[in-house]
């Protein structure tokens, strides 16, 4: 049977139906984020730490339950991950922060750090290699305040050069302490044609995982002329770190698959902000 076309007075009808309809759930219906000095409907969903709750007050009593969704909170699906506004990263970045490691590695054997600034102005993504102290088993930004103007950060990528692309329980420690928003990547074993690797995202101070790096950068296929060399000036930004009494203190407590410490500092933190 096929659907009964409505008329121009039944669509107007069903406009005012919804307008009383929203109007009805505009008086009755309140959201709060935290609990109110006072429930001024009759339904209430409120926003806690716990979880979100539905409070119906009636004159006699209020009841409340815990919820796994919010009818009429929400009107489009949100799920965790990234959704750029600016678009995907270039994959060209990710070839070359595969060569930057593999150079890093096989001219200093160390792991190696790469980072990705989002312009303000230009709204563009730019790399950044910042000046870093690095080791077989480290590597750390020295001084986050020495990064572009005028820029924010958007990713995070260090290498384990010979060994497993899975962050550490070090680099869950380190990065945790992080509180903007940014994507983290690792990138192991970088000699091989390609590397293992894993990516997240973080979100208040909670890690998401990125199964898919087609949710991260554009499509391979999108490169149209061959990836630029790595400067060799590059290396010029590896710097070795002194020697200093709490890093040596610092084996006891922070092995790294193994392989001894790690002193690291999130990439946006203060110089006090050592551990």
């Amino acid at each position: 049977m096929s659907k009964k076309k409505l008329s121009k007075a039944e669509k107007l009808m069903n406009q005012e139906s919804l307008a009383d309809l929203q109007a009805k759930v505009d008086n009755e219906v309140a959201h709060w984020v935290g609990a109110p000095a006072e429930l001024t409907k009759s339904r209430n969903y409120i926003y806690t730490a716990e979880g979100a709750y539905e409070v119906q007050v009636r004159p006699f009593a209020e009841f409340t339950s815990k919820l796994t969704e919010v009818p009429g909170g929400m009107h489009r699906q949100i799920q965790e991950g990234i959704q750029f506004k600016a678009g995907r990263l270039p994959f060209s970045f990710l070839i070359r922060a595969r060569n930057w490691f593999r150079l890093a590695f096989n001219t200093k054997q160390t792991e190696a750090l790469y980072i990705v600034m989002f312009d303000l102005q230009t709204n563009e993504y730019i790399e950044y290699i910042p000046r870093q102290y690095t080791g077989g088993t480290h590597a750390e930004e020295i001084d986050s305040r020495e990064r572009p103007s005028g820029t924010v950060l958007v990713a995070h990528i260090h290498s384990h050069p010979n060994f497993t692309g899975r962050f550490s329980g070090i680099d869950n420690n380190d990065d945790i302490k992080c509180s903007d928003a940014a994507i983290f990547g690792v990138l192991g074993h970088v000699n091989r044609d390609w590397p293992e690797m894993e990516w997240r995202i973080s979100a208040g101070k909670r890690y998401v995982p990125i199964s898919d790096i087609m949710d991260i950068f554009t499509s391979p296929l999108d490169l149209t002329e061959p990836v630029a060399d790595i400067p060799r000036e590059w290396l010029e930004r590896i710097v070795e770190k002194p020697v200093e009494e709490d890093s040596v203190k610092s084996w006891a407590n922070h092995s790294y698959h193994g392989y001894g410490p790690r002193n690291y500092r999130c990439p946006w933190e203060s110089d006090n902000d050592f551990f």
